[in-house]
C-alpha cells in the first residue's frame, strides 16, 4: 500500500504504462490475425446463419482468444469458443460485438443492441432469449459485463422494450 501521494502516483504511472503496453501488444496480435485471416466485408456465417454488421469487417479465426471482440471497424470471432454456445447464442454474440460499432464500449448497450436487432429481425423469440439466459446464467461479473442473472434481467427488459413481434 502506498504511503505517500508520490508513491501512489508512481504506482499508477507504472500500471498505466503496463496497460498501454498490453493494449499495444493486443493490437499487434490482432493485426497479425487480421493479416493472416480471411476478412469479410461485414458478414460471416455464425451459428449456421449469415450474419451482417455493415459497420465493420469480420475476421473468424481459431487464434482469436475468446468468442468475440470488437474494435472500431473490425469484429473478430474465435470459432473454437463460439462452438461452446448454442447457435442462437452465437448469433447474439455476433450482434453484441456489432453493437459496439454503434454504441461504443458500453457492454449493456451492446447487449441491448443485440437483443433489439434479433427481435426486429425475427430470429430472437422469448424461447430463444430463455436459451441465451440459460447459457449466460452461470457467468460472473467481470467489471464490464453484468453477472449472469442481472445480465438476463437487462436482456429481458431490452427485449420487452424493443419493437417487433417477439414470437
Amino acid at each position: 500500500m502506498p504511503h505517500t501521494t508520490s508513491d501512489a502516483l508512481g504506482r499508477f504511472s507504472a500500471l498505466a504504462k503496463s496497460a498501454a503496453m498490453a493494449r499495444s501488444a493486443a493490437m499487434a496480435i490482432l493485426a497479425m490475425l487480421v493479416s493472416a485471416s480471411p476478412v469479410w466485408a461485414g458478414s460471416a456465417v455464425i451459428g449456421g446463419v449469415k450474419m451482417s454488421c455493415h459497420a465493420a469487417q469480420v475476421v473468424v479465426n481459431n487464434d482469436v482468444p475468446g468468442p468475440g471482440f470488437s474494435v472500431p471497424g473490425l469484429l473478430m470471432f474465435g470459432p473454437r469458443y463460439l462452438r461452446t454456445y448454442p447457435p442462437l447464442v452465437q448469433r447474439l454474440i455476433f450482434m453484441h460485438e456489432c453493437g459496439h460499432q454503434y454504441v461504443g464500449t458500453d457492454e449493456n448497450a451492446a447487449d441491448c443492441y443485440a437483443v433489439t436487432a434479433g427481435k426486429r429481425q425475427g430470429w430472437l423469440t422469448p424461447k430463444g432469449l430463455a436459451q441465451a439466459c440459460k447459457a449466460l446464467w452461470h457467468t460472473q461479473s467481470d467489471g464490464v459485463h453484468l453477472a449472469g442473472p442481472e445480465r438476463c434481467d437487462a436482456l429481458k427488459q431490452c427485449y420487452d422494450n424493443a419493437p417487433g413481434k417477439g414470437g
